[in-house]
């Protein structure tokens, strides 16, 4: 039996929830909508964070070179894969707007086999992705990291501690406030186990 791979639905970025369009970004590349195709403030963030703590445990690649590595290219780390992500970045840049960027971010994997934004939206709460409230959202953008790992329907403890990260994340860019990060945190999720 031959496993078949999903394509992912095409969604608009009009039809995905501003909450988790807010929680992708605060979560994955924070200044995406204020750089170009690379970030040198956030390479410069990761470069410090990953020599503080002695191991790699930030990234600084921004959201158009997810996309380059994600859909172009193979997760090599080589020299040259690198320089080919920066180049092919800067000509995603050139030739979409940030929105339509994020669009096609959003087609990544999200775990439990849920393969882009309109599955994981289905997979795990049976809604649309227009529909994603706070928590939701924010439960969905910390599988972005480790989607098998994080998977709330195997492993919700941990889960819930990402999900903690990503609203703190958005309470600190300003995207909500302490209160709708606290409720969001506490409200049941209506997760399909």
């Amino acid at each position: 039996d031959a496993k078949i791979k999903k394509i992912p639905v095409y969604v608009a970025i009009g039809a995905i929830s501003k909450p988790m369009q807010h929680a992708v970004v605060a979560t994955e590349d924070r200044r995406f909508y204020s750089h170009g195709a690379i970030d040198p403030i956030g390479i410069g963030r990761a470069i410090l964070t990953n020599i503080q703590s002695g191991e790699t445990v930030e990234g600084g690649s921004t959201i158009s070179q997810q996309v380059v590595k994600n859909v172009f290219l193979s997760q090599d780390r080589t020299f040259a894969e690198k320089a080919q992500e920066f180049v092919m970045a800067f000509l995603l840049e050139q030739n979409y707007s940030k929105d339509e960027i994020l669009e096609i971010y959003q087609y990544g994997v999200f775990g439990a086999n849920a393969t882009g934004i309109d599955d994981a939206a289905r997979t795990y709460f049976t809604t649309s992705p227009e529909k994603l409230d706070l928590a939701q959202a924010s439960m969905l953008a910390g599988l972005v990291q480790a989607p098998t790992y994080y998977n709330p329907l195997q492993n919700y403890p941990a889960a819930k501690a990402r999900q903690k990260i990503v609203l703190t994340l958005m309470t600190e860019q300003g995207y909500i406030s302490p209160e709708q990060s606290n409720d969001a945190y506490k409200k049941d999720l209506g997760l399909q186990r």
